[in-house]
């Protein structure tokens, strides 16, 4: 194998080096998340108390809570979005900042927007159903879940790099998922399989922290409450970089597999494993490349 053609890099690489990459660049990512999700997540505990408390009708309350719960959500999708940005520019070496990657979904909010919503309509069902079905509830969804259930696996596969797709390419939401459906062409297993331990990893990191709150947390079920809700927020300022980097690198890795390393060289993007060999420049997942001089 020559230096021009570096290793195809395995789930494990992807996992292992998606880690690094964010281990090494932990406080970049907590200034991004941090601002979102914390102040959203402590005034949506205010909220669930002061309806607990108040004399507030509970159909209102709940329309207060649905309201404010989406509020979470554009939250969390403005924090990944920024996180991918993030990690995009850590793994090829281009100097980052939270402002810089907040700035820059900002300008593109409304095409990234319409794509999370495709994804989580075409993937979504499906993958619920999945978890009903293996916790031996599906009942009279049975057959609805034989069609959704694959129907979400061959989309996760297909659609794994709509997202960095559409950040470092030019197009918009269709040809993101026409670029992805291409790049993940011959690799499906590779995609799919990588995309679902990606989201268990990811996921066992944000419930990690309200297991571990939930653990210490004694009292009144308010400070339970309080406890498991600030655990969530530590999970998901954990999360979201996570599985960015996870997308990011298997991002690259498709454009290698399917393109070779020229077209990567020719955008300045390397890529790079925990133990791959890499062209000029050379880095490592989640290390930055010293500028030029």
């Amino acid at each position: 194998m020559t230096e021009s053609e570096p290793r195809r890099l395995t789930m494990s690489d992807i996992l292992e080096g998606g880690a690094t990459l964010v281990a090494r660049n932990l406080l970049v990512f907590v200034r991004i998340t941090a601002p979102l999700i914390v102040p959203v997540n402590l005034v949506f505990i205010a909220l669930l108390l002061a309806l607990r408390y108040d004399s507030t009708p509970k159909r209102t309350g709940y329309v207060f809570i649905a309201v404010y719960l989406s509020l979470v959500l554009l939250a969390l999708i403005v924090a990944a979005g920024a996180c991918l940005r993030a990690a995009a520019d850590i793994q090829v070496g281009t100097s980052t900042s939270a402002r810089a990657s907040l700035s820059f979904v900002r300008d593109r909010l409304i095409s990234f927007l319409w794509l999370v919503g495709l994804l989580l309509a075409g993937i979504g069902p499906g993958a619920a159903l999945l978890v009903v079905w293996r916790a031996g509830r599906l009942g009279s969804l049975g057959y609805l879940a034989l069609v959704l259930i694959p129907l979400a696996l061959w989309l996760a596969g297909i659609w794994s790099v709509a997202l960095p797709s559409l950040f470092l390419e030019d197009g918009g939401v269709a040809e993101a998922l026409k670029r992805s459906r291409a790049l993940a062409r011959g690799s499906y297993w590779h995609s799919l399989g990588t995309v679902i331990f990606a989201s268990v990893l990811a996921l066992f990191a944000s419930v990690l922290g309200e297991l571990i709150a939930s653990l210490f947390a004694s009292g009144s079920e308010t400070v339970r409450l309080v406890a498991i809700v600030c655990g969530a927020i530590f999970g998901e300022v954990v999360a979201l970089p996570l599985m960015a980097a996870y997308l990011i690198l298997l991002y690259y890795d498709l454009r290698v597999r399917k393109e070779g390393s020229a077209s990567i060289e020719r955008d300045s993007a390397p890529i790079a494993g925990p133990s791959a060999p890499v062209t000029a420049p050379k880095t490592e997942p989640g290390k930055r490349r010293s500028p030029r001089r």
